[in-house]
């Protein structure tokens, strides 16, 4: 056990103030790893944890996707803890530019100013996995003593997408694949802490999601013959009738499944995330066919049935000739039995913070993280970690370096504590 007077935590905490942890949050997000392309951020990931005499290994979780996996066994007697932090950032692919708008710097790029880190990659999620890193990199230097084992975990395939239509391979594969291999092939613990920037809230509560395609139909007529007398045979303009009613639903959606769990306030949302319809090279005919593409989330308690039956409710009183096609649907859970893991981030959180941490916005508590899949498959979960900042131009995140350094030194504690309680 480990006693709060041992010298050794000490030096632990000087060693972890220093600066590494920042440092490695830069190099790491200096490495372009969008969603698909994981692979050398993984083999990097690996090779420093061999570097640093950490028993490690990849995984192949898809064709050029890599987990990192780096364990610190215990001696026995206590719970064992993952630490799981993810490789791949939300941009980097050229398709990207659709979702994106414009690339801005802080889109593709990591770079320091002053006490900041930015860069979107950064923040999602590559300080809190450098703050991992360091935590585990400063207990087996340290030589401090664990009873449980202590896991980390650097996953692919974290960034919600999906396959669908000419989108296909096993590039497109996400929400939560890499942890899911993982879990599968035999990396398990008792406890697991996500570390993702969280403003130093944690909750144990995530939504699901639910991606579907809507298709609607119309005709192809030739634009000097087109006539307005009638509704336009245009699917393109048909579509707009399904939009206006989607949102108004989502707005009630929305409203009608909201709650507040024990970890946080839970507010499902749903988006229109991509359209297509026609040809862009020949825009002389009105368009045949118009694709939406919606994100829904669904909270821990909701049936995607259901909501599957409600849009087929707003085609039909939209009167269109339609189709749905649900693409990708991941379950959302609260966690259970976590009071031992809770205990331990907030005894930690104490120590640097006059106060116990806050309760989590609602997006913190609401979106896709790889909590659901630890809580799914029965092993407790929370999601723990630094605040992000938005530049005052408002196109790049950033991370201050402190708190990386400072996440670190949390982890670390974190983990020494779970891995040696009785």
């Amino acid at each position: 056990m480990i006693r709060s007077n041992d010298s050794r935590l000490e030096e632990l905490r000087d060693f972890l103030q220093q600066g590494e942890a920042a440092d490695l949050a830069l190099k790491l997000g200096q490495i372009n790893s969008p969603h698909g392309a994981e692979g050398e951020a993984g083999k990097f990931v690996f090779d420093w944890l061999q570097k640093n005499k950490i028993p490690a290994r990849l995984q192949e979780v898809l064709p050029g996707r890599y987990n990192a996996i780096g364990v610190l066994r215990g001696s026995g007697g206590s719970p064992s803890l993952i630490l799981n932090s993810h490789l791949d950032t939300a941009y980097g692919a050229a398709e990207d530019i659709w979702t994106a708008g414009r690339f801005h710097r802080g889109d593709i790029e990591a770079w320091a100013e002053g006490d900041r880190l930015y860069g979107q990659g950064v923040v999602n999620d590559k300080a809190p996995m450098a703050a991992t890193l360091l935590a585990l990199k400063a207990i087996h230097q340290f030589q401090l003593p664990l009873q449980g084992d202590l896991i980390f975990t650097g996953v692919a395939g974290e960034i919600g997408q999906a396959p669908i239509d000419e989108y296909q391979g096993t590039q497109y594969e996400g929400k939560g694949t890499g942890t899911r291999y993982s879990v599968l092939h035999g990396v398990v613990a008792d406890y697991a802490l996500v570390a993702e920037c969280t403003n130093w809230c944690m909750t144990a509560v995530e939504c699901g999601d639910l991606l579907v395609k809507v298709t609607i139909y119309g005709r192809a007529v030739y634009t000097p013959f087109l006539s307005r007398a009638n509704d336009s045979p245009n699917a393109i303009v048909k579509a707009t009738q399904f939009i206006a009613s989607f949102e108004e639903w989502a707005a009630e959606y929305e409203k009608q499944n909201s709650y507040m769990s024990p970890s946080g306030p839970v507010v499902p949302k749903a988006s229109i995330g991509a359209i297509r319809g026609g040809l862009p090279y020949k825009p002389i005919e009105t368009a045949g066919v118009c694709a939406l593409y919606l994100d829904i989330r669904i909270s821990p308690h909701g049936d995607p049935n259901d909501v599957l039956r409600d849009l087929r409710a707003l085609i039909a009183q939209c009167g269109l000739d339609a189709e749905l096609q649900p693409f990708l649907f991941r379950k959302g859970y609260e966690g259970k039995n976590i009071e031992l893991l809770q205990e331990a981030i907030q005894q930690a959180h104490t120590r640097v913070f006059p106060n116990p941490p806050a309760t989590p916005d609602a997006p913190v508590s609401s979106m896709w993280r790889d909590l659901n899949v630890y809580n799914e498959v029965g092993i407790p979960a929370i999601t723990y970690g630094p605040p992000l900042g938005l530049s005052s131009e408002g196109w790049s995140y950033f991370i201050r370096r402190d708190d990386v350094n400072l996440a670190a030194e949390l982890y670390a504690m974190i983990a020494l504590d779970v891995c040696n309680r009785e």
